[in-house]
Order: structure tokens, then sequence, then C-alpha cells
């Protein structure tokens, strides 16, 4: 479990980096926005 979350804490990290918007990512890694903004808020990424 912890492996997987450190990995998607790095990926959610990474694609914030490279999209402006929770739409965006959501849209890039074929998940909803609310998903991405949960995510976030969850591992504290900005």
């Amino acid at each position: 479990k912890d492996y997987m979350e450190q990995a998607e804490k790095r990926y959610l990290h990474n694609a914030s980096k490279l999209f402006s918007s929770s739409r965006e990512m959501g849209e890039a890694i074929g998940v909803d926005h609310s998903t991405v903004l949960r995510k976030l808020k969850k591992y504290n990424i900005s």
C-alpha cells in the first residue's frame, strides 16, 4: 500500500507541473477532475 501511495503521489506531483488545471490533468490521465482534486488534497499537492 505504501509503495502504491508513494507512486501515486509522485505521479500526481509531476502531472501538476505539466497541467494548469485539474480538468486538464484529469483528461490527460483519464479520471474525473473531482478525483484529481481529492487526490491532490490527500497528498497536499497544490
